[in-house]
């Protein structure tokens, strides 16, 4: 019987993906740790898309339970040996991920999240940047072409119950992610300039008057400036740096569907992009780099929803800034509203995305989403004191930049020139 599987259609349909055929995107997945899921019915192209992505990456692993599966043993699989060869399977993946291996391919069926969920926390643990796809075939919904092409033999009534079960599987948040080397050095980077606005008294003394209750300290009793920032918290962990484009929660979130057929989204999911890094914010709450989103990425932009902000438990002991928090409240859409606006010097971003950020860390009983939430309100800052036409802030001069206090111990650092970060736009599972 003939190949079927090799054919010019299924090649066609594989060389689409951006991570096989966009340079941008080749060159980052490169210098960067990926972990590629590919999801699909039997018979759809799993297999042939895994080795196209081979052909690609010398430096790869592809995890296939089918491989640890007797060859004269066709479909239906007995029990034990079904176990057995996903058993093989995981612990080859996590093998590859262990040594650190450029890009691990996993090709099984994976058509609910439950099965893909190893794979997923192995990526998580070791710091792989994920990519769910599925071969973009005319026939991986066409039962009866699907039990033809099937290697193993999986019948057509089968291949039909399973395409009933088959889940869109909807990431928590979509977003762009730096990979882990670039991480390192923004993080470098932020903490250097933090630290040298530490040296100027006048931003020492205005910062402290609100840091946040449980501070860490100094032995003196003093709080400890240089340890006050942790991104031990995060979701995603401590290591890679992202921006988050739209919070899903798996699906829970409304408009979630529509997001993810958006044809901007469709195209862009595994898909490379060079962010522009304007500068930093640095608040009791939260510290992190503030990007400007050009048109393409605002197609992909669905952030600025948020409503009032949140106060953790741990900040009700404080007076004053339990006030400042109750005081954050914007529009129905969570975003500055600025008619009339142009970007200036010291207004460089308003509107959609301009809460757009990689955040670095933050205060104690605060999360990574606060940085977003107090951009938005530097952002709202900046246009009142334009409106306002008033220039007298606190404002320091640091390499390359100038730091401004928009009060409340809120900073702003305006880079004097931007810079660029890869990133890979895709889902965090």
């Amino acid at each position: 019987m003939a190949d079927i599987s090799q054919s010019s259609t299924e090649q066609t349909c594989a060389s689409e993906f951006p991570f096989l055929q966009d340079p941008e995107t080749v060159t980052f997945i490169h210098k960067s740790k990926v972990m590629i899921i590919i999801q699909g019915l039997p018979g759809s192209g799993k297999s042939h898309l895994a080795r196209e992505i081979s052909k690609v990456y010398s430096d790869h692993a592809i995890c296939c339970a089918d491989n640890f599966r007797p060859s004269d043993i066709k479909y239906p699989f007995p029990k034990d040996i079904l176990t057995k060869s996903h058993k093989c399977c995981q612990d080859t993946a996590e093998h590859a991920a262990k040594d650190g291996v450029n890009v691990i391919v996993v090709d099984n069926s994976n058509i609910r999240l439950w099965e893909m969920q190893p794979y997923l926390n192995l990526a998580n643990e070791y710091n792989y940047t994920e990519i769910v796809v599925e071969p973009q075939t005319r026939w991986k919904w066409n039962p009866v072409e699907l039990a033809a092409r099937s290697t193993q033999g999986v019948p057509k009534d089968v291949i039909q119950e399973k395409l009933k079960k088959k889940d869109y599987v909807y990431p928590f948040f979509y977003g762009w992610f730096v990979n882990n080397t670039d991480s390192l050095s923004l993080r470098q980077m932020a903490q250097g300039m933090y630290e040298e606005c530490l040296q100027e008294p006048q931003f020492v003394d205005e910062f402290v008057q609100y840091a946040v209750p449980g501070a860490p300290q100094k032995k003196d009793g003093s709080v400890d400036l240089k340890q006050y920032f942790s991104a031990k918290t995060f979701d995603t962990g401590p290591d890679s740096l992202h921006c988050t484009a739209f919070y899903s929660d798996h699906g829970e979130i409304d408009g979630s569907k529509q997001y993810a057929t958006k044809p901007a989204v469709q195209h862009s999911l595994g898909r490379a992009y060079k962010l522009e890094i304007i500068g930093l914010l640095i608040t009791p709450r939260s510290f992190g780099f503030r990007l400007k989103l050009n048109e393409k990425e605002l197609l992909l932009w669905n952030n600025d929803d948020d409503g009032n902000i949140p106060t953790p438990p741990s900040c009700k002991a404080n007076d004053e800034l339990q006030k400042q928090m109750e005081l954050m409240t914007f529009d129905p859409k969570g975003q500055v509203q600025c008619p009339g606006w142009h970007p200036t010097k010291f207004s460089p971003t308003c509107g959609p995305g301009s809460r757009a950020h990689l955040s670095v860390g933050v205060g104690v009983g605060f999360k990574a989403v606060q940085t977003g939430i107090d951009l938005v309100q530097l952002v709202q800052d900046e246009l009142n004191a334009d409106a306002k036409g008033k220039d007298d802030f606190l404002t320091i001069k640091i390499k390359k930049a100038i730091a401004r206090c928009y009060g409340n111990g809120n900073w702003l650092v305006y880079f004097e020139e931007s810079m660029a970060v890869d990133t890979l736009f895709t889902g965090y599972y």
